[in-house]
């Protein structure tokens, strides 16, 4: 037989109470207070992450330029050439640069005599425009200005190209793109204490 809430108080025993439900203000203050802790922790790691992403893109688009120039050199069967130019996005000439660094821009042309220089008449195959704000691209003696493929897909000179992050802050890494006498270019990650 069923038990009645009257015959429950009569008998000693208490009235089930509904359970409360929701968060005290306690509760809630240490869950936002861990919230801010772990959001203090991960946004810095977020952001370096995303800066590395964006090196690691920069790299890939320098080494696909380097791969499109010796792929055309032997499609060509004639001398291709990679140049730094803070003029990669003027078509439909422009110039090659000795000053700066390669982040400014880059033209791939048909080096048609041969001497690495963009003369009047030579083919432009592709211009690179510059690489993101903050980024640092600059060779070593033999690859300070200019970069050239001949017909068997070999190099007429080796040598690293440097890549880093100079802004917001110097990355932990960077990259370096090497060119052998063969002309295969590689990427590397490096450490690095220092970008210009």
């Amino acid at each position: 037989m069923m038990e009645s809430i009257n015959d429950r108080r009569i008998s000693g025993r208490a009235a089930p109470t509904e359970v409360d439900k929701g968060f005290t203000l306690v509760e809630l203050m240490v869950t936002i207070a861990i919230a801010a802790i772990l959001l203090m922790v991960a946004v810095p790691s977020f952001d370096d992450a995303l800066l590395n992403g964006k090196l690691t893109s920069q790299s890939n688009a320098v080494l696909s330029t380097l791969q499109l120039a010796r792929s055309e050199a032997i499609k060509r069967n004639a001398r291709v050439t990679v140049c730094k130019s803070a003029q990669s996005t003027t078509p439909p000439s422009g110039t090659c640069t000795s000053s700066g660094g390669w982040n400014q821009g880059w033209i791939i042309f048909h080096d048609a005599d041969g001497d690495g220089v963009l003369d009047a008449g030579e083919t432009i195959v592709q211009r690179g425009g510059a690489l993101a704000p903050g980024f640092s691209l600059t060779g070593d003696a033999n690859l300070s200005d200019a970069i050239s493929f001949v017909s068997s897909g070999g190099a007429t000179q080796s040598g690293t190209l440097s890549l880093c992050r100079a802004q917001p802050t110097v990355g932990a890494t960077g990259r370096t793109i090497s060119i052998l006498g063969t002309g295969r270019p590689t990427i590397a990650k490096t450490t690095v204490t220092s970008c210009s």
